[in-house]
């Protein structure tokens, strides 16, 4: 963004986490302006009304405890007839990776666990997107579906490594050894048909909304 704004731009982002801004702010920023770092929430942006030609959020919106209220703070930041692009997961039937992730985590930990996996899809629908989008008073919504094709040489190692950066690593920490192997075993069966002589090869769909203030 910084990049496409040019030097005499201003580029703001903003993450209810600092763990999430720390890493963002260490990776180096080589060209545009110095970009601003906000730790606030979605619910009550930090910015004068009418600040912005544009807001970004990618994979967010879904996990906003109130997604109007916060789609009307995005309204309220932008300046007449500004844009806003979002990306979210289509359903999780969609997701082959997610689904037999999700299925299997059900079976070994509880449907507690995989809870706050399945939120990430809550928004999968495009009528559902659509009139959510437009009733915060954007016009020209547009949603486009985007898909993408994910590769990993070893499903098993891609799956632990998943889970060992998500909360659910605690969870899956605490069980014994021939529980993680069932439980990865059951994802392996679920992704048979997703796994080529090169290792996983998942399709990952999205949606991306696009419109104007």
């Amino acid at each position: 963004a910084a990049r496409r704004v040019g030097p005499s731009g201003r580029v703001a982002a903003l993450d209810l986490n600092a763990a999430m801004l720390a890493m963002a702010q260490a990776i180096p920023q080589t060209d545009g302006p110095p970009i601003e770092w906000h730790e606030a929430s979605a619910m009550e942006l930090p910015f004068e009304d009418g600040s912005f030609d544009l807001v970004c959020c990618h994979q967010g919106l879904q996990f906003f405890p109130d997604q109007p209220a916060a789609l009307r703070e995005v309204w309220r930041v932008l300046a007449p007839g500004g844009r806003i692009a979002f990306g979210l997961w289509r359903r999780l039937e969609h997701q082959p990776f997610y689904a037999a992730l999700a299925q299997a985590l059900d079976q070994y930990l509880g449907p507690q666990t995989s809870a706050g996996l399945r939120t990430a899809f809550v928004l999968g629908g495009a009528a559902d997107l659509r009139a959510l989008v437009s009733g915060a008073d954007f016009q020209d919504v547009h949603v486009r579906l985007h898909s993408q094709l994910i590769r990993y040489p070893s499903l098993d190692e891609y799956v632990l490594g998943y889970l060992s950066g998500s909360p659910m690593a605690p969870a899956v920490a605490a069980l014994d050894e021939a529980t993680r192997q069932a439980m990865l075993g059951s994802i392996r069966a679920s992704m048979a048909e997703y796994v080529d002589d090169d290792g996983m090869a998942s399709p990952w769909e999205s949606h991306v909304v696009t419109a104007r203030a």
